[in-house]
């Protein structure tokens, strides 16, 4: 087989390598998850759970977070400006979704790329208590990060499929035309001329 044309098979496989990075894993991206980590007895404990990297934009996530036996949560879903100033009290001055109980659930477009995060603390009953905190999430949007790799692996399947077309016409263009009938020696005879 000819190097063109094991380049050509390469270029192919690499570019619906890049289609589906692109389409099905930025596009339709996806990511969802369930995680659970304990709140220990005491004040100024919470359960902080990272749900979204800087590269997703046009996202969406919904879930639910609820406490595992006994006891009440105060719950919200913060941006990485909201988080700095709830860390510092456990009290944000503002969230894109709070709720209060023992469990709650949220469905919000998220404004931005950035870092986001569900949080949960003992409300003022529960403080007394380890208490074991369960997310439940789902995340739609764009993946950047995707879409970037997508598109760079892409271009590459093209400059090899392009690569390879060079090589082709280089190959063809060195190679003799074969010639439609055989050459055969043509002896003429002269119909005036005696035979000796």
């Amino acid at each position: 087989m000819k190097k063109h044309r094991i380049l050509a098979i390469v270029s192919y496989i690499v570019i619906v390598i890049g289609i589906g990075a692109l389409g099905y894993n930025g596009f339709i991206a996806d990511s969802s998850g369930t995680s659970s980590m304990t709140i220990p007895a005491g004040e100024g404990y919470f359960a902080a759970f990272y749900t979204k990297s800087s590269m997703w934009i046009n996202a969406h996530i919904e879930g639910t977070i609820e406490v595992d036996g006994a006891g009440g949560l105060d719950m919200f879903v913060l941006d990485s400006t909201q988080y700095d100033e709830y860390s510092f009290d456990l009290s944000p001055a503002s969230s894109l979704w709070s709720a209060h109980g023992s469990a709650g659930s949220f469905s919000i477009d998220l404004p931005g790329s950035g870092r986001y995060y569900v949080v949960a603390n003992h409300d003022s009953d529960s403080s007394s208590v380890a208490q074991t905190v369960t997310l439940s999430y789902k995340i739609t949007g764009i993946d950047m990060l995707y879409v970037i790799i997508g598109a760079v692996v892409m271009a590459v399947g093209i400059a090899l499929a392009y690569v390879s077309f060079r090589m082709r016409k280089k190959d063809e263009a060195a190679t003799p035309v074969p010639s439609s009938s055989p050459t055969t020696e043509v002896k003429m005879f002269d119909s005036k001329q005696k035979l000796q």
